[in-house]
Order: structure tokens, then sequence, then C-alpha cells
């Protein structure tokens, strides 16, 4: 299932309503498709804007601070947990849940708005913080795969296909990037993870480095940044140490240059615009 939910606009209409006014669509969904296989993508606009959480959580997170807009924030985020909760127990309330691969992503972190940036937010979404680009990735097949937590290895969004094609027990394209993140060696052979971030309004739909702002690189515990100086002509590469540093205060690229280069280096040889 990958829509159904009316006409959109760029913050959700009438998609806003799914998970805040239930889950009857997926509901409904699932109803209709009897023993067929399914592939259910479940993208709400929570924790997003609206902050609109029921009142009961409002007042739950009303209690821990005294900034109105992160209490309904962190409130839609719980609504938001609810509602996956409920979309599980559908699944287990119809026999579906042992034979079910349930993949939990998000996108970046917590906007980045002139009213709480500072105070809450300052290296978050759209940017290449740690804030912005570390988010939780949880896989989910019961009597397959061992619950467990790994805090320690790399995982990227590109690993998704190359682990349910694992699963299914299909191949997947030899060139595609990624890694079976159920493959235990494959995980701990893994030495880095790249990415990139833009703009937030996109320059040239036909030229999109037009709107990239930064190349970055973790290798271990060490995370390197690139400006893109086209775009950013006055900054420079940053590298921080996030074992010892993970909210990426001590910036540690004038002490250690020999890393900046080797770092650099990799990243470009991952991709250099």
């Amino acid at each position: 299932m990958t829509g159904g939910t009316g006409k959109v606009d760029r913050h959700g209409g009438v998609g806003l309503q799914i998970g805040r006014q239930g889950l009857k669509p997926v509901e409904k969904f699932l109803d209709d498709q009897g023993n067929r296989p399914f592939l259910i993508w479940y993208a709400p606009m929570l924790p997003h804007t609206p902050h609109n959480p029921p009142k009961a959580l409002l007042a739950k997170y009303l209690k821990l601070t005294d900034s109105e807009p992160v209490a309904r924030y962190w409130a839609n985020v719980e609504w938001f947990d609810q509602t996956c909760g409920e979309l599980l127990a559908d699944l287990q309330n119809r026999g579906l849940r042992d034979n079910t691969i349930v993949l939990y992503v998000c996108d970046n972190g917590w906007v980045q708005d002139p009213i709480t940036a500072n105070r809450d937010a300052p290296r978050s979404k759209r940017t290449p913080y740690e804030g912005g680009v570390r988010t939780p990735i949880m896989i989910s097949l019961p009597g397959q795969i061992k619950p467990r937590m790994d805090t320690e290895h790399l995982a990227s969004t590109i690993d998704l296909w190359p682990t349910i094609a694992s699963l299914v027990g299909t191949e997947s394209p030899k060139d595609l990037p990624g890694i079976n993140l159920t493959d235990d060696d494959a995980v701990q052979r893994r030495s880095a993870v790249f990415g990139e971030q833009y703009n937030h309004d996109i320059a040239d739909v036909d030229d999109p480095t037009r709107s990239l702002e930064h190349r970055w690189v973790i290798d271990g515990y060490w995370k390197l940044i690139a400006p893109d100086n086209r775009n950013l002509p006055a900054a420079r590469p940053q590298l921080y140490d996030l074992r010892h540093d993970p909210n990426e205060e001590h910036d540690l690229a004038n002490s250690d240059g020999e890393r900046v280069k080797e770092l650099l280096g990799k990243l470009n040889a991952w991709w250099k615009p």
C-alpha cells in the first residue's frame, strides 16, 4: 500500500488524516488483500507539523519542559509511536505478524527553525551533523531475526534492499550498494558509510549538485564533514571523534590534518561531484 489517502499538498493535506484519525485505510487494504503478499508503506505526517497531539499526551509532556512547542513535538513523537503499535497489533490480530518483515526508518532529525533551533535542535534537520543524519533503523521478523540492539556498527538506508532480498530469498543486483544487515560478518567488515546534504530548496532539478552543501563520511568513530565550496565558499572541512564527542562540539580538523586528508580521499573515492 503506497497511498490511497486522497489529495495531498506539500505538508500533508488529506494525508494528515492517516495516523491522526486512525488506520482505517491500512485496515481496509489488508481486508482486501486476502491471502496475497502485500507491501504497506506507513509514512504518516507524524511527528511533523501540525503539532496537534491528543490532550492527554500534551499534558504529559508539558510537565517535562517549559516550552509548549517542544512539548507538542515530543507528544507528536509518542503519538506516532502509538500508531505504529496499533499497526503491529492489527498484524498480530490477523495472524500475520510472524510472517511479515517490519522495517522502521526515519528520514532526519528535528527541524532547525528560528524559534527553537538555538536551544533545542541547532544541528538537526537540513544539517550534516549527527542530529540530522543519525536515526534508528529497526528490522523485525519473528523467528528469523533475534532481537538485539547494535549501537557499535554502521548501517544505512541503502542496506534495506539487500537485507529484504536476503530475507525473502531473492538476489539483489551485484553492483547495488549496501549490505545485508542480518549478515553479522558483512556488518562487522564494513568500516565506513557516506552521505550528502542539500539545501532544502532545489536550485535545479536537472542539476542536483547545484543545491549540494556538504558531503560526509563516518569511518569507524571518525567523521569528516566536507563543504561544497561552490555553495559554501567560506566553509572548511570539520573533523569529529564521535566516540568521545558524539555531539560534535570539538572540531579537530586543524589539529589532525593527516586524518582530514585521509578521510577526504575516501569521500572523493565514493563520490566527487
